[in-house]
């Protein structure tokens, strides 16, 4: 059995910084009897300086999951002791996840990459356009820099679709090795509404992301300005981007008062689903997105979604259970919007149930797992 060590700056019981934490947990729990996976990560949430309780830190320990974990605490987490933990470790694969993380990608690179393991390396959407703009000259230069001393030269990147691999080519180049392992999404119960009814006129929108620019709430809330109808928005996410949030309360604080906005925080994963069973729609217009976790599950509870081009879900319309529109052009979300607005439960139920069936069928068909098999058997 493969053995498989995992760097991830945020994991479980974290969730603040969703989507990574979503995908290598979703990929231990479906390939824990092929592979002997072990983990190392720090012992706080996403934004956070509070340690998690009842977890010890700065020793490995076992769960009750049976994975084996390593939590780094703020005061320990340095490259000596980095250094120290990962040379007395033996594994075939060294699983890592992020480009720009210094102690988590960085440092293992920098003194790992020319030992005898296989390394590889999902950039979790770090690479797309979106993603690229924000903080586009800092990171720009480290990449720059990164490919002059030859950071990535021994790493096989992970792309989870073939736009992504088109992204890591663009950076770097197409000589680059890369295998295309798509997302695992997770175990969803049947949560279908128990309420499809939906009065004309009247809409609940939920959007859960972080707060910061490649998630596009800014954007999403100029979409609401000006429209008519009973309009409800919820925001649940963490603020990562103080400013960015500031400019989109000042936006908030100007919208029409048929436009109310709801600000929750971030919500835990076992109450996601319930939140967006409640809600009408999903109103997600991200710069872009590599999987998505959040509107596989919007779907799977059958609300269906109005998201941008920006991600793996494609062509939306054409199987009834939402819209993928361009971000360059308001007008179009805004008319999909005001349809939504507008649509009778008749409809609704209509595509709700569309688009919990559209999530169901995805699951059960998905080849993703035997995609990461092969990932982690590559010589």
């Amino acid at each position: 059995m493969s053995r498989i060590l995992v760097l991830i700056d945020w994991y479980l019981p974290g969730y603040k910084a969703g989507g990574p934490i979503a995908s290598v947990s979703n990929l231990i729990k479906a390939l824990k009897l092929k592979f002997d996976f072990s983990i190392i990560t720090r012992n706080t949430d996403y934004c956070d300086s509070i340690p998690y309780e009842n977890i010890e830190s700065d020793t490995w320990i076992v769960g009750n999951d049976e994975l084996r974990s390593y939590y780094f605490s703020t005061s320990k987490l340095n490259i000596i002791s980095l250094i120290k933990v990962l040379k007395s470790e033996k594994f075939d694969y060294l699983y890592i996840n992020s480009i720009y993380s210094k102690y988590f990608t960085i440092v293992p690179l920098l003194f790992l990459k020319r030992s005898n393991y296989k390394i590889i390396l999902a950039p979790r959407g770090m690479l797309s356009e979106g993603a690229m703009d924000v903080k586009y000259f800092k990171k720009h230069l480290f990449l720059k820099i990164g490919k002059l001393v030859n950071l990535f030269n021994e790493v096989i990147f992970q792309a989870s679709t073939e736009e992504e691999k088109k992204q890591i080519q663009l950076v770097f180049g197409n000589k680059v090795k890369i295998k295309i392992a798509p997302n695992i999404p997770k175990k969803i119960e049947n949560l279908k509404k128990t309420n499809v009814h939906k009065v004309k006129g009247k809409v609940n929108f939920s959007i859960v992301a972080r707060i910061s620019p490649e998630k596009n709430i800014f954007y999403a809330l100029q979409l609401l300005d000006g429209l008519s109808g009973d309009i409800t928005f919820n925001i649940y996410g963490t603020v990562y981007d103080d400013s960015y949030w500031n400019d989109c309360m000042v936006l908030i604080e100007k919208l029409p008062d048929n436009v109310k906005v709801i600000y929750h925080n971030s919500i835990r994963p076992e109450l996601l689903g319930e939140a967006l069973a409640q809600s009408d729609f999903l109103l997600f217009p991200t710069t872009g997105e590599n999987f998505g976790h959040v509107i596989l599950e919007s779907l799977s509870v059958g609300t269906p979604v109005i998201i941008s081009d920006k991600t793996p879900w494609r062509q939306l319309e054409k199987s009834s259970v939402g819209w993928d529109v361009s971000l360059s052009d308001k007008s179009i979300f805004i008319e999909v919007i005001n349809n939504c607005i507008n649509m009778e439960s008749n409809e609704y139920g209509e595509i709700s149930n569309s688009a919990l069936n559209y999530a169901l069928n995805y699951m059960a068909n998905s080849d993703n797992l035997q995609k990461h098999i092969e990932l982690f058997s590559v010589s």
